[in-house]
């Protein structure tokens, strides 16, 4: 009896959940700030990357130019680098620049939301902690959506998000295994 109450008043103080889901939304901060590390259990930053793609024939498949990364901040509206706020890997406007998000807690899912500033495609990929490649999605379109990828048996260890011509990134979701929560 005593370990049965034990267990119950140990339970009382810890709130249990199916999944942590965290939002990473460029509008929940003013213009200018470092939202690098912000958000919980992701570091997000800005990644030299290539790719050549025409509409949805990738040519090139997106990949990292270099391992030199920089600051992510905010527009107020969408995720930016240093000099703008238009992502593009696809050999246009001599940024070459993707969104990575690095995930410091077990990760098996991410979704990105993709502002096109006209018909434009959008890349998502996920790579395992040892930087294999696992999974990647590509869509064209003129309007705002979303790409999602979804891993049940690895985690990610990151992800790159990015334009084959240029758009905007406004937001992010991804899922990772709760933590106990004292109360």
């Amino acid at each position: 009896m005593k370990r049965i109450f034990l267990a119950l008043l140990a339970l009382s103080f810890v709130q249990i959940t199916h999944a942590d889901g965290v939002i990473a939304d460029a509008s929940a901060f003013t213009a200018g700030t470092d939202v690098s590390g912000v958000y919980p259990g992701v570091v997000l930053s800005t990644a030299e990357a290539s790719m050549i793609v025409n509409d949805l024939d990738v040519t090139e498949p997106l990949h990292l130019t270099s391992e030199l990364t920089t600051a992510v901040y905010t527009t107020g509206a969408y995720f930016n680098h240093a000099s703008w706020d238009l992502w593009s890997a696809g050999q246009c406007c001599g940024a070459d620049l993707a969104l990575r998000m690095d995930f410091t807690r077990p990760t098996f899912n991410v979704a990105v939301l993709f502002v096109p500033d006209d018909t434009d495609t959008a890349v998502l990929q996920i790579y395992d902690k040892h930087g294999v490649l696992m999974s990647e999605v590509l869509d064209r379109q003129n309007t705002p959506f979303t790409l999602s990828l979804t891993t049940p048996n690895r985690p990610i260890g990151f992800a790159l998000a990015t334009f084959g011509d240029t758009g905007r990134i406004a937001s992010l979701a991804y899922t990772q295994p709760p933590r106990p929560r004292e109360e």
